[in-house]
């Protein structure tokens, strides 16, 4: 008879099906681990006449108590305690435990069933009998004998059926299991920290170390799960424990048998077990900053059209404050004033312009992290540094600080009192990273969207080399369309670029196939009315915001008519603009697509 192996497992309330045919757990250095448990070989016994019960029901013969295979039962739910799964903990495959009792031989037909958290017999056979692969074992004619074993560590219930059909005459011996015993049993490399890929936690939060490591097989710890689990492993018994320690006390400290998230950021817990310590990576996330970032008694007092509507109504003034007050770039909190924000962050207000909103985003998002100077009232850096108490924290740590704390004890948080108007940013105007990607196929297979080697490759190569990196403006489009510039300059990219920077720019030099500047202005009343002749605010209008939308941009290349006259490009970018942009500038010329 060819051999067979068949494996399932059951978890209380779950049922789970492994039908394994291998082993790709990494494990670490081998370690003997003694495990003291209560076998209950007299629950073991009903299980036993539940299973026969049910095969009598569809017409199968009984099984037949196997005292080896009851040996391996009590082994297997042994090394269960530890490790919940057919794996066992040095990595081999359960039925490899026949072999080392020197009983492989009598066996041809095997089978191995698991389950915990039941509390008795019917209720685990229950449990068993619902599940297809658990009953499949259990009425499986393939089989002849079982061995059955019950153990109960640390108030948790482990149950195990190994069938097998034995070629030999089968052992009945039943005084293995005849009442209750403890025995302590030793296995090897109970290491199951190492299938814990991460630890992830809210900040502020707190757990038991004793809950979270222990018996009870929580999978929680510091109010988020455990990441990655292999193969069904799923704790270490809190009692193999020797100590647990933070890498960094900043991040998770440890007093006792708690763990507490003190601040934002990546760490490591070091479990220590037998002479064994490993590290899993734990990582403590941000806190709700959009709550923190307002407070309903300073907006009321900082907006007085509004703390003459609402007074102090909590509810009326965060509906405005979700609705209006971001777009328009009030200030509810002293620690962030989107205005100031992007007047102090170039890059920012480049990117942004005046859209208060996208800026108050990005702060939540980058800048807190970032150290973003954020008001006149608040600079987390400046903050952090002239605080020798608060050197370690994070910003998220140090606003909270500031805010509940710091400002109340009369600290100073910034050392800029106003706001610096920032000029136009030309470089941004000739220079999108993602636009870059987007225009150059192999700068995009090579590098993705990163900014820093984008930027670094336009730098070195991409200027001299002619690339287009922008919507606005296109260096050999703007030496062939102006022709006093292509008799002074030639094809020497770099130098026409570095005139559109000085003077092309603010002249209103056409520079791109799909944008005019002064034809942009003459169609935008609002922008003409924001920037009036300004042409290098138009441009720079154009890369930061004006792309997404869809304005008219010039006289050769109007979207909305190459949106509806290429359905292909409507049904593939719908309401997309930029897009749009892309798809004409790199194939759209070349296909001679309706534009107009």
């Amino acid at each position: 008879m060819n051999k067979v192996l068949k494996k399932s497992i059951l978890f209380l309330a779950v049922f789970i099906l492994f039908l394994l045919v291998g082993n790709t757990s990494v494990f670490a250095t081998d370690v003997t681990v003694p495990v003291t448990c209560r076998l209950n070989q007299r629950s073991a016994a009903e299980v036993l006449n539940i299973i026969n019960s049910e095969r009598a029901k569809v017409g199968r013969p009984a099984l037949v108590w196997d005292s080896k295979l009851e040996e391996v039962a009590m082994q297997r739910a042994a090394e269960l305690a530890g490790y919940f799964t057919h794996t066992r903990p040095n990595g081999q495959d359960c039925f490899q435990i026949l072999d080392e009792l020197g009983v492989r031989q009598n066996y041809s037909y095997m089978g191995e069933n698991i389950a915990y958290g039941y509390t008795s017999p019917s209720a685990v056979m229950s449990g068993w009998m619902s599940s297809t692969g658990h009953r499949e074992n259990i009425l499986n004619t393939g089989f002849n004998c079982v061995g059955i074993a019950r153990i109960e560590q640390n108030g948790l219930n482990i149950w195990i059926q190994f069938f097998g059909y034995n070629t030999t005459a089968i052992d009945q011996n039943r005084s293995n299991y005849v009442g209750n015993r403890t025995t302590n049993v030793t296995i090897g490399n109970a290491v199951l920290i190492t299938n814990f890929n991460k630890i992830t936690s809210n900040y502020n939060d707190s757990v038991s170390i004793n809950s979270f490591f222990g018996a009870s097989n929580i999978q929680y710890a510091l109010g988020s799960n455990i990441e990655g689990m292999q193969n069904g492993g799923y704790m270490i018994p809190f009692s193999f424990i020797t100590s647990v320690t933070s890498d960094n006390p900043n991040i998770i400290s440890i007093t006792g048998d708690t763990m507490f998230a003190s601040d934002v950021g990546d760490t490591n817990i070091s479990i220590n077990y037998q002479g064994i310590s490993n590290k899993v990576p734990a990582t403590v996330n941000r806190p709700d900053m959009d709550a923190i970032l307002f407070d309903y008694r300073y907006y009321a007092d900082n907006n007085s059209d509004l703390k003459a509507a609402f007074g102090y109504n909590e509810g009326a003034l965060r509906n405005h404050w979700n609705s209006f007050g971001k777009k328009e770039g009030r200030q509810a909190t002293p620690v962030f004033n989107a205005k100031y924000y992007l007047d102090n962050n170039t890059d920012l207000k480049a990117t942004f312009g005046n859209n208060y909103e996208a800026a108050y985003n990005h702060f939540v998002n980058n800048g807190i992290a970032e150290f973003r100077k954020s008001s006149s009232e608040y600079w987390g850096q400046y903050y952090r540094d002239n605080n020798s108490d608060l050197k370690n924290f994070s910003n998220f740590k140090l606003i909270i600080h500031y805010i509940n704390t710091g400002r109340n004890e009369g600290r100073k948080a910034n050392n800029i009192n106003e706001a610096t108007p920032q000029t136009t940013n030309i470089d941004a105007i000739i220079f999108d990273a993602n636009f870059y990607a987007d225009m150059n196929s192999d700068l995009k297979q090579a590098y993705g969207y990163n900014a820093t080697n984008l930027s670094n490759h336009w730098n070195m190569f991409g200027k001299k080399e002619g690339r287009v990196a922008s919507p606005a403006f296109d260096v050999k489009y703007y030496l062939n369309n102006n022709s006093d510039l292509k008799a002074a300059f030639g094809n020497n990219y770099e130098a026409a670029i570095n005139h559109f920077i000085s003077c092309g720019a603010k002249e209103g030099r056409n520079s791109s196939a799909i944008f005019e500047v002064k034809y942009y202005l003459n169609n935008s009343v609002d922008l003409k009315k924001a920037f009036g002749e300004d042409y290098a605010k138009a441009y720079e209008h154009f890369v930061v915001s004006g792309v997404k939308e869809f304005r008219k941009t010039s006289s050769k290349f109007n979207i909305e008519a190459y949106k509806n006259k290429n359905t292909d490009l409507s049904k593939a970018f719908r309401n997309d603009a930029r897009s749009y942009y892309v798809h004409y500038l790199t194939l759209g010329i070349k296909e001679n697509r309706n534009c107009i």
